[in-house]
C-alpha cells in the first residue's frame, strides 16, 4: 500500500481493547429504550429508530429480514444484535453473561471514545450501507441524541474484474504484489482516479494498459516544461480555464475522471501556443501540474512506464531458446549481446 502512496491512520484500534467501552455503550441503549435483552442476549430493536434506513432510503415497513435465522425471542426480524451469549473460547463477562459484542457495535463505542458522539468523514465500501452503517447511525444517534453521527459519508464503488465482482471465491483476485510485479504503482493509481470513487471499476491488462499510456503521455508533456522560476503571475487564459475547471471538477464530490479530462483538454488546447509562452508562463504551468501531481499522489516528473517489458522479454527469452534447440548459437549470442548492451542482465 505504502508503494501505491496510499499511508494507513496513524492509529488502529482494536475491539478487543475497547470492551468496556462496547459494554458501557449497550448498557445505556438498553437504558434509553433502545435495545432489550433476550435469553441469548442484546438486541437493538429497530422499530424504537423510526428514522432507520435513512442513508440507504429503505422504510422500516418495507425492510424484509436481511437474516436467514430469525430468533424466536427477538421483538422483530429485522432487530440486530448487540450482544449474543456464546460458549466457546472467544467470550468477555457481561452484565448479561460471557459472550461477545455484535458486528456493529463495536465500531459505534470505538469511534464514541476517540471522536465523540459526531464527527466529518465515515467511509466505506457501497456494500456497507446497509445493514453495517444504517445500524451504526441507529446506535450513535439512538445514545447520544445528535444528528448526524457523520457529515460525510464516502462509499466506494467495487473493483470488477472483466465485468465481474473481485473475490476469492470466484477465483479472479490478484494482491496488490502480485500486480505490482507487472505494472509501476502510480499507473494502478491513475487507472482508480480514471474513475469516479463511487462507480465500480473494472479490471483488466488493456484498460491498465491503456491507463499506462495516457499517464506516459502527461508525463511527456510535463518533461517539455522546462523553464526557471519567475515570481510573477502568468495571465495565460487557457491555464486560468484549466486551473478553474479542474478544481471545478474535485470539489464536485472528488470527480477525478473529469479532473483528468480538462488537464488533457489543456494539453491539447495549448500545443498550438506553447512555442509563443514566455518563461513565466511555463513556470506557472509545471507549478499548476506540481500541485495536481501532489493532489493525485502521482509523481509526474518520471520517465515513461511500460508494462510491456516483461512480455517482451518473455517472448525474447522463447524465441532463444527455440534458437539454441536449433543450434543456431550465433544469432542466440547475437540477441544476448545486444541486449546486454541496452543495459539488461542476461544469464543463461
Amino acid at each position: 500500500m505504502h508503494s501505491l502512496n496510499v499511508f494507513g491512520v496513524n492509529y488502529f484500534a482494536r475491539a478487543t481493547d475497547h470492551m468496556v467501552e462496547i459494554i458501557n455503550q449497550i448498557q445505556r441503549l438498553i437504558d434509553f429504550g433502545f435495545a432489550y435483552e433476550t435469553d441469548n442476549g442484546v438486541y437493538f430493536e429497530i422499530d424504537k429508530f423510526p428514522e432507520f434506513g435513512k442513508l440507504s432510503n429503505r422504510k422500516i415497513e418495507d425492510l424484509e429480514t436481511h437474516r436467514e435465522v430469525v430468533q424466536a425471542d427477538k421483538k422483530s426480524p429485522n432487530d440486530f444484535a448487540l450482544w449474543k451469549i456464546k460458549d466457546d473460547d472467544f467470550v468477555w463477562d457481561s452484565p448479561w453473561g460471557k459472550g461477545r459484542h455484535g458486528w456493529h457495535i463495536e465500531d459505534t463505542a470505538i469511534t464514541e471514545h476517540y471522536f465523540g458522539p459526531q464527527y466529518d468523514i465515515h467511509g466505506g465500501g457501497l456494500d456497507l450501507i446497509f445493514p453495517h452503517h444504517e445500524a451504526e447511525i441507529a446506535q450513535m444517534e439512538a445514545v447520544s441524541g445528535c444528528q448526524p453521527m457523520v457529515n460525510y459519508w464516502l462509499h466506494t464503488g467495487f473493483l470488477n474484474v472483466y465485468g465481474e465482482k473481485m473475490s476469492k471465491s470466484l477465483k479472479n483476485f490478484i494482491t496488490i504484489r502480485e500486480l505490482l510485479e507487472d505494472y509501476d504503482a502510480d499507473v494502478f493509481r491513475f487507472f482508480v482516479l480514471s474513475a469516479h470513487y463511487r462507480s465500480p471499476i473494472d479490471f483488466s491488462k488493456e484498460l491498465l494498459n491503456q491507463s499506462e499510456s495516457t499517464l506516459n503521455s502527461l508525463r511527456n508533456f510535463y518533461s517539455l516544461l522546462d523553464c526557471e522560476e519567475c515570481d510573477e503571475e502568468s495571465n495565460y487564459d487557457k491555464l486560468l480555464t484549466l486551473k478553474e475547471n479542474f478544481f471545478k471538477a474535485m470539489d464536485d464530490d472528488f470527480h477525478t475522471p473529469k479532473a483528468i479530462a480538462s488537464i488533457f483538454r489543456f494539453i491539447g488546447d495549448s500545443k498550438e501556443d506553447f512555442d509563443n509562452l514566455n518563461n513565466c508562463d511555463i513556470f506557472a504551468i509545471k507549478s499548476l501540474f506540481d500541485d495536481i501531481s501532489d493532489i493525485f499522489g502521482i509523481d509526474f516528473n518520471k520517465k515513461e512506464t511500460s508494462s510491456s517489458n516483461k512480455e517482451l522479454l518473455d517472448i525474447i527469452a522463447d524465441i532463444r531458446s527455440n534458437l539454441r534447440k536449433e543450434k543456431q548459437y550465433e544469432l542466440y549470442d547475437k540477441i544476448r549481446d545486444d541486449l546486454v548492451e541496452l543495459g539488461y542482465k542476461i544469464s543463461d
